[in-house]
């Protein structure tokens, strides 16, 4: 079974995305990619791809309007609803690894879309800054939805999605309802996921979501001999990620934080594509 891998993307993640699958096809074992697109002009694309000739991607243009009166963020575009139309692109029920385009891929992600989801929509990574759904940052109305305020919560980032469940039970409608009717007061379609999955998801191994500034400050607290409180698991993940992610708005192509952690390895999968030896203006 092939390793079936979706990105999606608009404009302004066409290079971030270029960095990822290079990172992919570096480290992964025959990779099946899907790209789903929304707004990424001609050139783009064709940079985007020539980055990577070894593979072929499917590229999908997704011309949804549901999405374009959708809430949205600074650093997130209606590209992020984009991977709600996974399980209807594939009716099959083989798995598939939804990653997003702020990311290194640093190892083969092969065994882990191996992973047996039991019965399950999907398989995601706990948010170590976000523990639980009554965690600041979690789900808003958990006490409303009659969640238990212990429920998991998970970084949408990387999903391992089970097309054939998740159609089931209906997630793609749902997460779109709760999105609509609570609109920018949610952290949009994560929170959403979130709310609508209730804690019906298989957690995976961290070190295939690994934050930098997390693992940064993990570093610089180690030196000190004052440890975060990290279960050995994320401590272990932190130390040898597979997939680091640049969440929030610290991205390292933008000039305040190019020199966070992990920037390094981002510029040096860079550097190997149609972008090769851009830097960020200061």
């Amino acid at each position: 079974m092939r390793t079936r891998i979706v990105y999606a993307a608009d404009e302004s993640y066409a290079m971030p995305l270029a960095v990822s699958l290079r990172s992919l096809v570096d480290n992964a074992s025959d990779p099946d990619v899907t790209i789903l697109v929304r707004r990424l002009s001609d050139g783009a694309l064709d940079k985007v791809l020539s980055s990577c000739p070894e593979i072929t991607p499917d590229v999908v243009t997704v011309m949804e309007e549901r999405f374009a009166d959708l809430p949205v963020v600074r650093h997130i575009t209606t590209a992020t609803y984009l991977r709600l139309l996974i399980p209807a692109l594939f009716p099959d029920d083989d798995p598939v690894l939804y990653v997003d385009a702020d990311t290194v891929v640093l190892a083969d992600p092969a065994e882990l879309c191996r992973t047996p989801l039991e019965g399950r929509p999907l398989g995601a990574i706990p948010d170590p800054a976000v523990p639980r759904v009554d965690a600041p940052g979690g789900v808003q109305h958990w006490a409303q939805l009659g969640l238990p305020a212990d429920t998991p919560y998970f970084n949408a980032g990387v999903l391992l999605v089970n097309p054939a469940v998740w159609r089931e039970q209906h997630i793609t409608e749902e997460t779109l309802a709760y999105v609509s009717k609570y609109g920018s007061r949610i952290f949009l379609d994560q929170e959403a996921l979130n709310a609508v999955v209730r804690g019906n998801w298989l957690p995976l191994d961290p070190a295939w979501n690994v934050y930098p500034e997390l693992a940064g400050a993990a570093a610089v607290a180690r030196r000190m001999g004052e440890p975060l409180p990290l279960s050995e698991e994320v401590e272990e993940a932190l130390t040898n990620p597979k997939l680091v992610h640049f969440v929030g708005a610290d991205k390292p192509w933008l000039p305040a934080v190019a020199h966070a952690p992990f920037s390094r390895t981002f510029y040096h999968y860079l550097d190997r594509t149609a972008w090769a030896g851009w830097r960020p203006d200061r």
